[in-house]
């Protein structure tokens, strides 16, 4: 049976990478955006000032940002503030050192064993959310070249190497030319993939460093219902979750319940959690 792995940023972030948005927001490329008045910018920084914590999902402060302080007077300025962002973020993950991963880490561990066994590759396909290229390099070092990796490997959000990194917001929000501008459906690279009818029919998920972001949702909530519903081609679906530490875990149950609108115990019934904590 075809297992799925989910890759987010705290894979990146066990391996040993600053690819945190909180890290880009200290950076000196940040930085610069806000000594020119990017107003975006200092709308993002004081976001992350005001959270009196390390971390800020920089995705749903953009959606406050349209919502809440953009006025349509102001578009062209957003328009050029929100690609000078996306040009500074893609600068700031390129001054990271890809070469030396930590390969003691539970990021790495992980995904070897999940792909390769005794020698040989199991039957896998990774969604990788990341701007990264550490899946591709970790795939490498286990023997699959780069004509065999898009049979693997699904990248989600476009790819650093290729500066072509996909930003912005999901398909259901807004309705004003600044939603479109970001809306991720709209940016050059995006393709549909299968990630939601894989999530309804096969039953071995495997998670990493992944919270089901908001706006990622249009991959999850169709799916995570009709599971609820009860698919007939599954018995038990398996979601085997590494989290690190109780806050990361809590954030993911917080938005399972989201997207299953609250009917979490019908969804529980036909789903089998493992919850894996690599905090310790």
């Amino acid at each position: 049976m075809k297992k799925i792995i989910i890759i987010g940023n705290g894979f990146d972030i066990s391996l040993g990478l600053k690819t945190g948005y909180a890290d880009f927001i200290k950076s000196i490329d940040f930085l610069k955006l806000t000594e020119k008045n990017n107003t975006l910018a200092l709308f993002l920084q004081s976001k992350f000032k005001n959270a009196n914590k390390n971390w800020i999902d920089i995705e749903l402060a953009l959606q406050d940002y349209i919502d809440r302080k953009l006025s349509s007077k102001d578009y062209k300025k957003f328009e050029l503030d929100y690609s000078s962002l996306c040009v500074a973020l893609t600068d700031y993950l390129n001054t990271l050192d890809f070469d030396n991963l930590d390969e003691k880490s539970n990021a790495y561990t992980f995904l070897v064993k999940n792909v390769v066994s005794r020698g040989q590759l199991k039957d896998f396909i990774i969604y990788d959310f990341n701007y990264t290229s550490t899946v591709e390099k970790i795939l490498r070092e286990v023997g699959i070249d780069s004509p065999e990796m898009s049979k693997y490997l699904i990248k989600m959000h476009g790819n650093l190497d290729s500066n072509n990194i996909i930003f912005g917001l999901h398909d259901n929000v807004g309705g004003t030319m600044s939603h479109t501008l970001v809306k991720k459906g709209h940016q050059p690279g995006f393709k549909s993939t299968d990630l939601s009818n894989d999530i309804r029919n096969l039953n071995d998920v495997h998670i990493f460093g992944y919270s089901l972001g908001k706006t990622d949702e249009m991959y999850f909530k169709d799916a995570f219902n009709t599971i609820r519903l009860g698919n007939p081609r599954v018995e038990k679906v398996i979601y085997k979750i590494h989290h690190h530490g109780k806050d990361a875990l809590l954030e993911f149950k917080n938005r399972i319940d989201d997207l299953v609108d609250g009917n979490i115990t019908p969804f529980q019934d036909r789903v089998k959690f493992i919850e894996v904590d690599t905090s310790i």
